[in-house]
């Protein structure tokens, strides 16, 4: 504590901020275990709408390749998009393997179809949206990938776990 009030005499501004962050405390504290408030009735048919584009996703995914791909594996995207379908290899900044997470998706769909991505995209993810740029000439395995990935994070991140079991 002594650090600290030396700390505040030497830049006031960053004891304005500490003031500030000790005054949310209590009400975070309070958030914390009261939890937040959600309206039970839209969590179903939300579920609902998340599990079609899965489904959908999925189907197209499928239907491009010609068989059952899973769409979880990253190794069968990496064979289908680098060895079937040749695109360059996106590398991983850290590990330097070959990746297919978002970004690496990203690039190629943005090489594979020079058309600015929708800037409220992730809300809008839905098959008409893949469909319509994939008519236009989007990349049918990049746009399908998307549309599932979207939809299974959605579902596994912010929709299940509000559903008590």
């Amino acid at each position: 504590w002594e650090a600290r009030l030396k700390e505040f005499e030497r830049d006031p501004v960053s004891r304005k901020v500490y003031e500030q962050q000790m005054r949310l405390l209590p009400h975070l504290d309070r958030s914390m275990q009261e939890g937040i408030a959600v309206d039970q009735e839209k969590v179903p048919p939300a579920i609902l709408k998340y599990q079609e584009r899965v489904k959908a996703g999925e189907a197209m995914l499928h239907a491009y390749c010609g068989w059952p791909m899973n769409p979880r594996s990253d190794d069968q995207l990496k064979v289908w998009l680098y060895e079937v379908e040749g695109m360059p290899i996106q590398k991983h900044p850290e590990s330097k393997q070959p990746t297919t997470n978002a970004d690496a998706v990203a690039v190629l769909r943005q090489k594979f179809y020079d058309m600015p991505l929708d800037p409220r995209e992730d809300e809008n993810i839905t098959t008409a949206y893949v469909l319509d740029r994939i008519e236009q000439g989007a990349h049918p395995l990049l746009e399908a990938h998307v549309l599932h990935a979207h939809a299974d994070h959605v579902l596994g991140h912010y929709l299940l776990p509000l559903v008590k079991e």
